[in-house]
């Protein structure tokens, strides 16, 4: 629970309520997650309340300096950056506070979550389109753990709920950011030609942000998570062995009813849920549907991706995308450490 009284935020001398500094932007918008994005009051936020949320980010838009609000008015590569990292963290921000419209659990008007959920994409969109453009001029995104969470998890989850290989726009930006984040992808052949800066100086990703990688170049491959029938059935429908842990051991997979060891019950009778636990058994054996050693040497997955347990091939038809979404990132967002570093961005020009 995040929603507990602070101190008044202090203004420069040279600062007025309506004229904000990259520094105060922060400080505002650390307030606005504190009292309005704790877990508590998202899971049981209205849709009056969600709408309110994203007012509050768009309100505070309106009092930052001219360089913040216009790009045109931007006199110098430090105005261009801050500008950059408004719009990144507070559209970010707009879409997470819209996320529970991705939720089937949501008592939620059905035209009203059609409109937060477009209002959520639109937002993640920007969000992307911003740690891109900041990496244009600079390393700061791929140094910051906010920077680097806020674009990779915004590109993951515009991935899942949109038709990547439909959508010319997204497929670029997941092409982009994929590159930025990744010195294999950003060299690789097979990749598409990017428009950013290219580095060997790339972060190195661990747990779930290697994970969410993962995720993200699958769904630039494959177009979702999910992976076709007949994939498996040009494999011969074989049975994956049971995944082992890093020590070399088996470990457990997770079962549906009626299996035993990744075994269906009846071979007669598909189920698309069978399919997905196969393909999920698959992932977490570090094995995927396309045969990863017939690809070059510089695409095949290093040991530290995060394979394992990572959920890739569920079938999305059974879940909710933030479902989805959430069981690639095990519940790494957390607001405490989110607001702990939005706070060190306030330093961070």
């Amino acid at each position: 629970m995040t929603n507990f009284p602070c101190c008044r935020i202090p203004l420069e001398v040279s600062s007025s309520p309506n004229n904000l500094t990259y520094v105060e932007s922060m400080y505002h918008l650390i307030e606005i997650i504190s009292r309005r994005l704790d877990p508590d009051s998202i899971a049981n936020a209205t849709s009056k309340q969600i709408f309110e949320n994203c007012q509050a980010v768009e309100d505070l838009r309106k009092k930052l300096r001219p360089h913040m609000q216009d790009k045109n008015q931007c006199k110098s590569a430090v105005d261009r950056l801050q500008y950059f990292a408004v719009r990144l963290h507070t559209s970010f921000v707009i879409s997470v506070a819209c996320r529970p419209a991705l939720r089937r659990d949501v008592a939620i008007d059905p035209v009203e979550k059609q409109t937060l959920a477009q209002k959520c994409k639109n937002h993640l969109i920007e969000t992307v389109r911003m740690f891109l453009a900041m990496h244009q001029l600079s390393v700061i995104p791929t140094r910051s753990w906010a920077f680097t969470y806020h674009g990779l998890s915004s590109a993951l989850l515009l991935g899942i709920i949109a038709d990547t290989k439909a959508d010319p726009e997204i497929r670029q930006l997941e092409g982009d950011l994929i590159a930025a984040l990744s010195a294999t992808a950003a060299k690789d052949v097979d990749s598409p030609e990017t428009h950013v800066m290219r580095t060997d100086k790339d972060i190195e990703l661990s747990g779930p942000l290697s994970r969410a990688l993962t995720a993200l170049k699958h769904i630039y491959e494959n177009g979702s998570l999910s992976v076709p029938n007949r994939k498996r059935k040009m494999e011969g429908q074989r049975t994956p062995f049971p995944p082992l842990s890093p020590n070399g051991g088996q470990i457990s997979v997770p079962l549906l009813p009626g299996q035993f060891n990744g075994i269906p019950a009846s071979q007669s009778a598909p189920d698309p849920r069978e399919d997905a636990a196969l393909a999920m058994a698959e992932m977490q054996n570090g094995t995927s549907i396309q045969d990863m050693s017939r690809r070059p040497e510089s695409m095949q997955m290093q040991p530290n991706m995060g394979m394992d347990n990572l959920g890739l091939g569920v079938d999305m038809q059974y879940m909710a995308p933030m479902d989805v979404f959430d069981s690639i990132w095990v519940g790494t967002f957390d607001t405490l450490h989110l607001l702990f570093e939005m706070g060190r961005l306030t330093n961070m020009f």
